[in-house]
């Protein structure tokens, strides 16, 4: 629909790679703050846009923390409510082993929660 794919404009030029321009075109003005958040790269595309897709099919709040810049790029330019972690400014890569126990998946584990902590303590409820 023509209003959609207009909203979705708007959005795009509203994102700017921070937590709270994706806040803000996640959760409009005087909707309950309320956001469904979940976290990948470009690797695991096809299960982000599938997780997009969706949420958007219910109506679902939702964002993306894209843990690298092509992830951000992708999902921001189709208007979808995503910001960049602070792995992505590291250039953050799992090390192929996505064992719970290795130094990698610890690490993206750890920004997850911190991340979730900043939605909850800016007034969010998240899941």
């Amino acid at each position: 629909p023509e209003g959609v794919n207009d909203g979705r404009a708007a959005l795009r030029s509203s994102l700017d790679g921070t937590l709270e321009a994706a806040l803000q075109a996640a959760v409009p003005a005087g909707q309950p703050r309320f956001v469904l958040v979940t976290f990948g790269n470009v690797g695991v595309k096809e299960h982000l846009l599938n997780f997009i897709e969706h949420v958007r099919a219910v109506g679902a709040a939702h964002l993306v923390g894209a843990v690298d810049v092509a992830a951000f790029d992708l999902l921001s330019a189709q208007g979808t409510p995503a910001y960049k972690t602070p792995l992505a400014s590291e250039a953050y890569k799992l090390d192929g082993s996505n064992q719970h126990s290795s130094g990698s998946w610890k690490r993206f584990a750890g920004m997850r929660t911190g991340e979730v902590a900043k939605i909850v303590l800016a007034g969010y409820a998240v899941m």
